[in-house]
């Protein structure tokens, strides 16, 4: 007997067609095939590894020049108990982002943003984050 075993996730709807597609090539088959596929976009895996370690990081930056740990927290969209959990658990990260010569200045440029008030455009924070992806071995950003 045939048996054919695929465990997909899916993590982008642009993927589903192919994924179906892929299926029904793997069925077509008729081998044995076990396949565990998690298919994420290069903002996903920075989302989840990344963006909390910079969030720290402006937030750090924040209180170091006079801003309220509750309202430092709160600019980046975190609580102020997961900033002072987060700095402890996740320092070397943090350290090494603000120690790095480029992705250091970006934080500071962004920290003197937030603290004069102006507009923050979103695409500031991604080419921050497009910068920072080499410090955690992340694949190069393809957005810039």
């Amino acid at each position: 007997m045939i048996t054919s075993f695929i465990s997909l996730q899916i993590n982008t709807v642009n993927y589903h067609h192919e994924l179906i597609y892929l299926k029904n090539s793997l069925v077509k088959l008729g081998k044995l095939f076990m396949i565990n596929m998690k298919i994420t976009t290069p903002c996903e895996e920075a989302y989840r590894v990344e963006v909390p370690v910079l969030r720290i990081a402006i937030a750090k930056k924040l209180i170091e020049r006079g801003m309220p740990v509750v309202k430092a927290a709160k600019a980046v969209g975190i609580s102020a108990t997961t900033y002072e959990k987060q700095i402890k658990e996740k320092w070397e990260e943090v350290r090494k982002v603000l120690e790095d010569e480029e992705v250091g200045d970006m934080i500071e440029s962004l920290v003197g943003r937030i603290l004069s008030n102006q507009l923050i455009e979103p695409t500031s924070f991604c080419l921050l984050c497009s910068r920072a992806r080499r410090l955690f071995d992340l694949t190069p950003c393809p957005n810039f």
